[in-house]
């Protein structure tokens, strides 16, 4: 799978939230405020906080896989152009993400990704449950 780095805005429109504004299901987000790497997704039609900058995708572009390439590159860009805690506005359109042109490429990663989220999701259980029998079994140990 080879994939090229473009602009954000090749995939999507970028905005301050506006208050009262509804954005799609699909439009991705990331605080200005205290900026912090995590992208989050809505998931309904829905408004978006002030203190956010919305990513719409474009038509045609799929909002998972969009999702997933701004998953793994805004963290690394963040570090770069964060100015204190705040991340500024301007900077974002400087985002390039890696875009797989092959449509079936994209559906593969999205659903690799997919598929790395419930090992990781399995894994939490398996290490959670570990952690309870470890606290009956210490508690046992001693009566």
């Amino acid at each position: 799978m080879t994939a090229r780095l473009i602009p954000i805005t090749d995939a999507c429109e970028l905005e301050r939230a506006k208050e009262g504004k509804t954005y799609p299901a699909g439009t991705c987000y990331v605080t200005l405020s205290a900026a912090n790497d995590t992208v989050l997704r809505l998931t309904e039609d829905g408004p978006i906080e002030t203190r956010y900058a919305a990513i719409v995708p474009h038509d045609g572009t799929d909002a998972d896989y969009l999702k997933v390439v701004l998953d793994r590159a805004f963290p690394r860009w963040l570090e770069s152009h964060r100015t204190g805690i705040n991340l500024k506005f301007e900077e974002l359109p400087s985002l390039c993400i890696e875009w797989h042109d092959d449509l079936e490429q994209r559906r593969e990663v999205v659903m690799a990704s997919r598929r790395m989220d419930e090992l990781m999701e399995a894994e939490r259980k398996t290490v959670e449950g570990l952690k309870s029998l470890k606290s009956y079994m210490l508690l046992r140990m001693f009566i």
